[in-house]
C-alpha cells in the first residue's frame, strides 16, 4: 500500500456556547432531581394516608350497614307497638261506650 495505518480524526473547532450553558443546565437538573424525590417523598405520605382512610371508611361503611339494619328492627317494633295501641285503643273506646250504653 505505501501508506499508514494510522488515521487522524480532526473535528472543526466548536464554539464555547456548550461550556457556557451546560453548567446551567446541569444546576437545573439537579434541582428537578431534588424536587422529584421531594414529590416522591410526599407521594409516598399520602399514599399511606389514602390507605388509612379507605380504611376509616371501610369500618364506617360497616357501621352505617349495622345501624340500617337496627333502625329497620326498630321502625318494625315501633309499627308493631302502634297497632297494639290502636287497637287496645279500640278496645278501650268499646268498653267506654259500653259502659255508657249499660249506664243508661
Amino acid at each position: 500500500n505505501g501508506g499508514c495505518d494510522f488515521f487522524s480524526w480532526v473535528d472543526p473547532p466548536t464554539c464555547d456556547r456548550p461550556e457556557k450553558i451546560m453548567p446551567g443546565l446541569v444546576k437545573k437538573m439537579k434541582a428537578l432531581e431534588r424536587a422529584n424525590e421531594n414529590f416522591k417523598f410526599e407521594n409516598t405520605k399520602l399514599e399511606e394516608k389514602v390507605e388509612k382512610l379507605e380504611e376509616k371508611i371501610e369500618k364506617l361503611q360497616k357501621n352505617v350497614e349495622k345501624l340500617q339494619a337496627l333502625n329497620k328492627r326498630l321502625v318494625e317494633k315501633k309499627e308493631k307497638m302502634e297497632m297494639k295501641m290502636g287497637f287496645a285503643l279500640a278496645i278501650a273506646t268499646l268498653l267506654c261506650v259500653f259502659l255508657l250504653y249499660r249506664i243508661r
